[in-house]
């Protein structure tokens, strides 16, 4: 079954296709190249991280301290 992208918001996408594109990246990474850039916080990119793992679109493990998303 293919993923259901329509519903995502735009902060949901650019994340994931940054992860996809990326690979296996941290919260600090990814709010390094997505977030700053759209001025949001560390905490909205762990939270729209946290919700795309939650709707299975990515798969995390621990890694220290860190989540690490793929």
């Amino acid at each position: 079954m293919a993923p259901d992208l329509e519903n995502l918001g735009d902060l949901e996408l650019a994340i994931l296709q940054y992860v996809w594109r990326e690979g296996p990246s941290d919260v600090k990474t990814v709010h390094a190249a997505v977030g700053r850039e759209r001025d949001i916080s560390h905490n909205t990119v762990q939270s729209a991280l946290k919700r795309l793992y939650e709707k299975e679109l990515l798969s995390r493990h621990k890694d220290g301290h860190a989540h690490v998303y793929e």
